[in-house]
């Protein structure tokens, strides 16, 4: 509850502002799409998302048909989502630590740049979010317990995150390459790579084959999968660093004493690595943003 304590003040902040019901950034193309499925049955893209989308789609339609197409009830399905991809975020968190580093990390997820603007509104970003923290809690169920259900139950997530947003994949990805890990002799399950390539084989058969029916769609917009450079590559990593600096600080300052005591003995190395990324990420970056839309000197959606 505690990590999903600023979603429920963010949908307050939203409610008191009367803002709720007002479409955010690009989604109000998602919402048109979305009240056009439950009004007439058809799927009809408005040529404005660069994204999977179908599954979200496809997600709230009952939502839809029980109260409305209104934005605000759109929106608030999202915040519920939202908290369902923190909870499934704590799970990750608790298999690897206490219950109050889960906690912790949860709250700081829940405080990234972006997240609770996005909590509020129809975009992709957190329902696919919702998807992967889903996929690597059920994910790693799997693995503890070599159960095949939790196992499919995993890659079963993490398609339904690919048909939200094409990143999604990563989760289950890392899942089959963990299982495919497995020594053979493992009798539970029995032949763990061949497991593996099976899921795989039928992730990527289900993927490429949405894929394949997306793109055909009127109005699709669909990315360019051919128009990938390196130095686009290279800037992402780049960028990342400061906005995972950013992410961390409420991390950084309740760990402060550890920090400076590691910093007493790797404190010149690590100003020196400090100052060089510092230096390459103004080089290459310039006065841009740190998130996108989401955090910028000209404020949120200011190049929308």
């Amino acid at each position: 509850m505690l990590g999903a304590a600023p979603v429920l003040l963010a949908v307050a902040g939203t409610a008191i502002a009367r803002s709720l019901s007002i479409p955010h950034n690009d989604d109000w193309s998602y919402i048109k799409t979305a009240r056009i499925l439950a009004e007439t049955g058809n799927l009809h893209l408005q040529g404005w998302g660069a994204m999977s989308l179908v599954g979200q789609v496809y997600l709230v339609y009952p939502v839809i048909r029980i109260f409305g197409s209104n934005a605000a009830v759109l929106n608030l399905s999202m915040a519920l989502i939202s908290i369902t991809g923190l909870g499934g975020a704590y799970s990750v968190y608790r298999h690897f630590g206490s219950t109050r580093a889960a906690l912790l990390g949860t709250l700081v997820t829940s405080l990234f740049p972006g997240y609770l603007l996005l909590s509020t509104s129809f975009m992709t970003d957190v329902p696919a979010f919702a998807a992967m923290t889903l996929c690597m809690a059920a994910g790693l169920r799997a693995l503890e317990h070599r159960s095949l259900l939790w196992f499919w139950t995993a890659l079963t997530l993490g398609a339904v995150g690919a048909t939200i947003r094409e990143q999604a994949i990563a989760a289950p990805i890392a899942l089959l390459l963990v299982w495919a890990s497995f020594p053979e002799q493992d009798t539970s399950p029995k032949r763990p790579r061949r497991i593996a390539l099976g899921g795989g084989v039928a992730f990527t058969v289900f993927v490429v084959a949405f894929m394949w029916w997306r793109m055909r769609l009127p109005a699709g917009d669909n990315p360019s999968m051919s128009k990938i450079q390196l130095r686009g590559v290279f800037g992402s990593v780049v960028h990342a660093f400061p906005v995972l600096g950013l992410a961390l600080l409420p991390f950084t300052a309740l760990c402060l004493d550890r920090l400076l005591l590691l910093s007493r003995r790797f404190g010149p190395r690590m100003l020196a690595i400090g100052i060089g990324a510092g230096f390459v990420f103004l080089q290459y970056r310039g006065r841009a943003s740190f998130a996108g839309n989401y955090l910028d000197r000209f404020g949120a959606y200011q190049a929308a």
